[in-house]
Parts: structure tokens; sequence; C-alpha cells
């Protein structure tokens, strides 16, 4: 009965960090197979130095299974080859500007204001409206050894780092190139130079935030990140960073998308 009980509360957490996982990085199977492996691994190393009678894993021997299968998935998802997709049909700005990724993850909120409010609030947030991405920026700066311009916490993030690629009365593209995971992000000055460049071993990034007018007030915001390695050294660098930030990725759009849905219906709110 209590070993049931303890497997019963493994299997309700896991599927709640999973549905919390695909909430912020859905349809992301290669990133959570990825974190896994990652926890089956630090669970079967646990096993081996202390047993978890409780779950029945009484041997180390079983420990050291766990720990060889959990990174096994992990090394095989981070380095699963990534495909190239390409967008037949072109819907936005975005579509003819990054038709070809490898790498791609989308989110959309519903906002109570009209387009125009949208965009005006897209360009007055700042990264002091999002906690997660200042705390996951300050992680990456330390691990890559780079600095953070704490002076840009203020700035409008559709200025910060990223080149305007498009745009349009309903569309912002933002776009950016280099190799991120080195903390190497060359400034781009024009969108000529973003479609020229051809670094072997590096990425092209484009996002973008378009707005749907729903009718009676509402509008739907949706922003899309895409990522194409250029070259196999590209792609195949690119892949298990890709996997790894991606979730931190997702909590950073959500927020974002939510920051500009708190300015944009305040707007509205005091316009009306």
């Amino acid at each position: 009965m209590r070993v049931k009980l303890a497997w019963g509360v493994v299997t309700v957490i896991t599927v709640g960090l999973l549905m919390l996982f695909n909430y912020w990085a859905p349809w992301q199977f290669e990133s959570m197979a990825a974190y896994s492996g990652i926890v089956l691994l630090i669970l079967g190393t646990a096993c081996t130095v202390v047993p978890f009678r409780v779950l029945e894993i009484g041997r180390r021997r079983t420990g050291a299974v766990i720990g060889v299968t959990g990174l096994a998935l992990a090394v095989g998802a981070l380095l699963w080859p990534a495909s190239l997709k390409t967008t037949s049909q072109y819907h936005s700005r975005f579509d003819a500007r990054m038709p070809q990724y490898h790498f791609s993850e989308r989110h959309t909120i519903k906002v109570h204001a009209a387009p125009p409010e949208v965009l005006a609030a897209l360009q007055q947030t700042t990264l002091a409206d999002l906690a997660a991405m200042e705390v996951l920026t300050r992680i990456r700066s330390a691990a890559l050894g780079g600095d953070l311009d704490l002076g840009a916490s203020q700035k409008p993030l559709v200025d910060a780092g990223f080149l305007r690629l498009d745009q349009d009365d309903r569309e912002v593209v933002l776009a950016m190139a280099g190799r991120p995971w080195a903390n190497a992000v060359p400034k781009l000055h024009d969108p000529a130079e973003f479609e020229s460049f051809n670094e072997s071993g590096s990425v092209k990034i484009a996002l973008n935030f378009r707005v749907e007018y729903l009718g009676n007030g509402w509008s739907s915001v949706i922003t899309e990140t895409r990522v194409l390695g250029i070259g196999t050294a590209g792609r195949r660098r690119m892949s298990p960073y890709w996997r790894l930030i991606v979730p931190g990725s997702g909590l950073i759009r959500r927020q974002w998308l939510s920051a500009i849905r708190e300015r944009a219906e305040h707007r509205a709110s005091s316009q009306s």
C-alpha cells in the first residue's frame, strides 16, 4: 500500500510537470524528452547512492539502469536531427521574411483592445515587465560569461538587441543572427544584412508579433519564433541549445504577451 501511494504521488507530480512544460513550450517533444531523460539520470544516480526502497528501487544496480536510460534519452533527444520546414503559403510578413526554419515556437493570447492599442503596448513593454526574462538573462549571462546590461531594463524589448526586420499596422518582425550558445550575436544594421548573413555554424533567428482583430473590441496577438541553422554545423549546434532553453523561452514569450495585454487593456480603458 505504501509503495503504491509513493508511486501515485510520483505519477501525479510527473504528469503535472509535463503539463506545465507543455504549457510553456507546446509541441516541443524533443525538449520534453531531453528533460525527462535528465530527471531519470538524476533519479538513477541518486538511487545508486541511497536506494529508494519506498519506490521498490532497492538495488543500486536498478538505479544505475535508470540513470543510464535517462542519459541515453537525454543525449538522444538533444542531438536528434532537426528537419527543415518550409512555409508553402505566405500569410504574413513574417512568413515572407523567414519561410524556412529548423526550430520554432508559437504562442497566442486574447486582448480586450483594438490593434492600435496592442501595437502601442508592444512598443512600450520593457525588460522590467518580465520577471522571468531578467532572471533567465542573468543565468544565461553568468553561464556564458557575458555582461547583463541592467541599464536596458527600461528600454523597449523590441529595441533591445533586435533588428526591426519588417512592420506594418498589424505586425512587427524582429531578427538577430549569430551563435547565441556562445554569446556571439553581432549587431545587424539593416534587413539586407540579415538576409545576406551566411556565416557557417551560425543561425538566423526571427520572431514576430501579429495582431488580428476579432471584433467587439477584442484582438488576438500571435508571436512566433523561427530559427534557421546555417549549414549542418549551425543546425547541429543549435539543436541541444534550443531544446534546453525552449521552456525558458516559452515562459518569456508568455510573460511578454501578458505584459502587452496588461498595457493594452489599461490604455484602451483609459481612452474609453
